[in-house]
């Protein structure tokens, strides 16, 4: 089993050991077309259909590997428009491999689409008026389902905030408060349905239950304060 890691500045996703941590390899270069990266920053596997889904942030596309590196193909383009992309950020796949989300970072907003890329809806305050995205969706950059594959969870990262949204993109609510994080990132949920939560500017983890109850801060691996 191995983890896969997008090296942002590299161009490139990287291959460790789960077992280890040894590094195994990479594939990907710098560059636009199949095969190459232009700062990658969200990967996930998608189990339902044995493969990778990666966010291909600067070239403004997402990505499907194999496991093995191979390029299959890619969905995507820079644009406002419905299924466009603005540097997409963090992305997330559904346990059932049918819906992708994706954290469409500077056009402040969350796009679905299906399996194969085809955009299904879009969760947007900036289209509908341009001045109250800064309440909602400012820069947002992670995203994943929560274990239902109901409800999808955003971390805001100007507005230093979690929300959760339905998937049909008509709902929406804070989890955590603004400020219990500080420019949150990636995050994902375990198997209990908890979230984890990337505080960059604190150089942390937040653990929260799905109320927005904190947990545990996790700030050195096997070392957590409650």
């Amino acid at each position: 089993m191995q983890i896969f890691v997008a090296a942002r500045d590299l161009h490139q996703i990287q291959g460790y050991s789960a077992a280890t941590g040894q590094y195994i390899g990479h594939f990907g270069s710098y560059g636009s077309g199949p095969s190459c990266f232009f700062r990658p920053t969200g990967i996930v596997y998608d189990q339902a259909n044995d493969r990778l889904v990666i966010s291909d942030k600067d070239n403004h596309r997402v990505c499907f590997y194999s496991v093995t590196g191979q390029f299959l193909s890619t969905f995507g383009a820079n644009g406002h428009y419905e299924g466009g992309l603005n540097y997409p950020w963090g992305i997330d796949v559904s346990r059932d491999g049918t819906l992708i989300a994706v954290a469409d970072s500077r056009n402040h907003r969350i796009q679905i689409f299906s399996a194969s890329g085809q955009y299904l809806r879009k969760f947007s305050v900036f289209e509908v008026n341009p001045f109250e995205y800064k309440d909602i969706f400012n820069y947002p950059r992670g995203v994943c389902f929560d274990n239902s594959g109901k409800f999808i969870y955003v971390s805001d990262f100007n507005n230093n905030a979690v929300f959760m949204l339905n998937v049909e993109c008509t709902v929406q609510s804070v989890v955590t408060p603004r400020g219990q994080c500080l420019r949150p990132q990636g995050l994902t949920v375990d198997i209990a349905g908890n979230i984890f939560i990337c505080d960059t500017r604190r150089l942390c983890i937040r653990v929260v239950r799905p109320d927005g109850t904190l947990l545990s801060t996790i700030e050195e691996i096997g070392r957590a304060h409650v």
